[in-house]
């Protein structure tokens, strides 16, 4: 089946939804220095890839992927997002953001053309 633009824009909602407004400040502050909080934050962002990959019919190994990818990346980029916002480096800081957003984008989309 073709990606369809509705697709592409459930997609880019449900990320946005899942990965930043339903993010606590608690976790987000949190998710670099406590696995538990993190995999708190993973188990929230599952049930929107879940949600999605149910109503669009995507391969399960898709989701899979995506939330194992999600927590890896999360991992790195908070712990480095971190650092940089309690040195004060507030341009790295939106820079380590952006770059963790697009890696995220990169291995959503990456993966539904293989996997749709």
């Amino acid at each position: 089946m073709e990606i369809s633009i509705g697709m592409i824009l459930s997609l880019l909602l449900m990320h946005f939804i899942f990965d930043w407004r339903l993010q606590s400040r608690e976790i987000a502050e949190n998710k670099s220095k406590s696995v538990k909080a993190l995999l708190h934050h993973v188990k929230i962002y599952g049930c929107g890839l879940a949600t999605f990959t149910i109503c669009w019919q995507v391969s399960i190994l898709w989701f899979v992927i995506n939330l194992f990818v999600h927590f890896a990346t999360d991992y790195v980029s908070s712990k480095i997002s971190s650092h940089l916002y309690k040195n004060k480096e507030f341009t790295q800081f939106w820079n380590m953001i952006g770059l963790d957003q697009l890696i995220h984008y990169a291995t959503l989309f990456g993966t539904l053309a293989l996997f749709k």
